[in-house]
């Protein structure tokens, strides 16, 4: 029981739960979708657009340090594909300053924005891509959301925005230390696209979006991952208590869920 207690009160006592403390004070419960606006933490400067979806990001990212890996490089190549304002790839340039970082967000507004919090942050080498990540380069339909939650399937009124073949950039690339890809539904037709060339990827990280009106196809992502020689860990986002019970069907999705991928 000390020990536990011990271990919580350094978790609890360090500076980035800390700084995450005090957002969870200013933005859990408020609107989403606000104005753009400053936030300082851990001695950055960044513009965020959405109070709660920054919260929950930076506790991720920054306090349980869900991206932290091991590389024998100083300068390993990182996909950051659905990098909304920047969170993740700027944790990943703490992690290495030397990573060859490219990031790949299908907003325009979000994209933007990511550029100006590198710039802010006096960060000029992480590469920047105002494009879906996708299984062609024609084009796709996406539904902006204005926070965190933009997606190729949603509701409402689309816009026309460029798509880049995931699977063409891993190619080309020859070895990538790091995919991580939150795009927001599209996940499974990206990595049934990418298949051939996973194993030009060491560790992979995928956010699976489970909707409720479309099927089920997390089968399919563990059996790429597995057919790719990864081994994988899954956590779940959010709980659902009861859940015979609460299916969730007036629900946008019924399952989020965290996929971690690495090789032995």
């Amino acid at each position: 029981m000390l020990r536990k207690i011990k271990a919580l009160s350094r978790y609890c006592f360090r500076k980035s739960f800390l700084h995450f403390f005090v957002f969870f004070l200013r933005f859990y419960g408020r609107k989403r979708k606000i104005a753009k606006h400053d936030v300082r933490f851990l001695g950055y400067k960044i513009h965020i657009v959405d109070g709660p979806s920054f919260l929950w990001q930076m506790k991720d990212v920054f306090v349980d340090e869900a991206y932290m890996f091991n590389s024998d490089s100083t300068q390993p190549v990182i996909y950051d594909c659905g990098s909304n304002i920047g969170i993740v790839s700027l944790y990943f340039k703490k992690l290495f300053p030397g990573a060859k970082i490219v990031a790949f967000e299908a907003d325009a507004k979000l994209a933007t924005l990511s550029k100006d919090n590198f710039i802010r942050n006096q960060i000029d080498d992480i590469e920047v891509i105002h494009a879906a990540v996708w299984i062609d380069n024609n084009g796709i339909d996406f539904y902006p959301d204005g926070a965190d939650g933009g997606s190729v399937y949603g509701h409402g009124t689309p816009k026309k925005v460029s798509s880049i073949r995931l699977r063409n950039m891993i190619a080309n690339e020859g070895l990538i230390d790091f995919l991580k890809i939150d795009i927001e539904g599209a996940e499974v037709s990206v990595l049934a696209d990418c298949s051939d060339v996973l194993e030009n990827v060491k560790n992979i990280f995928i956010e699976y979006h489970s909707f409720a009106e479309k099927p089920q196809e997390l089968s399919q992502i563990m059996t790429i991952l597995e057919a790719s020689g990864f081994r994988y860990y899954l956590s779940t986002i959010t709980k659902r208590p009861n859940p015979f019970v609460r299916r969730t069907k007036d629900s946008n999705m019924d399952m989020q869920l965290n996929i971690f991928g690495y090789r032995q």
